[in-house]
């Protein structure tokens, strides 16, 4: 699909990404933002097994005209290395890149864009007409995973497919707590188990739909 963004905002933002010059492109980007919301394309095409669904894009999509980046995209890998050891039948990438990653809504929301960093509902339940034609034009789908709690909202669309995870950035991930971290690790040994934790919820989330039939 095609990136849907305003095409010289992006050009500007991507050319004079510095903090003095970034301050003076966002009060145009707020202005264009309240008239028109910018938006960017919230899949690529691909066929793959299983897809991941977040929220919107951010400051780092608007940027790359691409879903999923920055530290949100760093830690997808990190948990796709370690789901295609579980499951490469169900993972056979561990690249995000090997996958379909779509967004329950493709508004682009940041804190210093819009004092956001989600959708919200009536922006979600409008991106859903897209969430549906993706379905429908992917009959080899198995399993959603649903990444965040606005993603969830998801769950109607995609139904017994849907696998409910925490969102990977930072702020969420660090809530999560019960998974053996010790007062030895240090940032990286903590951001990996809890990681790994997530994917073991995702494994027996879809090892439970399995033993239901759904295969």
């Amino acid at each position: 699909m095609t990136i849907m963004c305003k095409a010289d905002a992006l050009a500007k933002y991507r050319k004079h990404y510095n903090l003095d010059k970034e301050e003076k492109l966002l009060i145009a980007l707020r202005k264009q933002h309240e008239k028109t919301p910018i938006t960017v394309s919230n899949q690529d095409g691909l066929k793959s097994k299983v897809c991941f669904v977040l929220s919107c894009p951010g400051r780092e999509e608007m940027i790359a005209g691409k879903v999923c980046q920055g530290d949100t995209g760093a830690n997808l890998n990190i948990l796709l290395e370690y789901l295609n050891k579980q499951r490469p039948d169900l993972f056979p990438s561990p690249v995000k890149e090997k996958y379909d990653i779509l967004n329950a809504t493709n508004v682009v929301h940041f804190m210093a864009l819009d004092g956001a960093t989600e959708g919200n509902a009536k922006e979600i339940k409008e991106g859903a007409a897209s969430l549906r034609r993706y379905l429908e034009g992917n009959a080899s789908l198995k399993y959603a995973i649903l990444l965040g709690n606005r993603a969830k909202n998801a769950t109607e669309v995609f139904k017994e497919k849907a696998i409910l995870c925490k969102h990977l950035g930072f702020q969420s991930l660090n809530q999560v707590k019960d998974c053996d971290i010790t007062d030895q690790d240090g940032p990286e040994a903590r951001r990996i188990k809890r990681i790994k934790y997530l994917g073991d919820d995702i494994i027996k989330q879809i090892e439970g739909k399995e033993r239901n039939g759904n295969r």
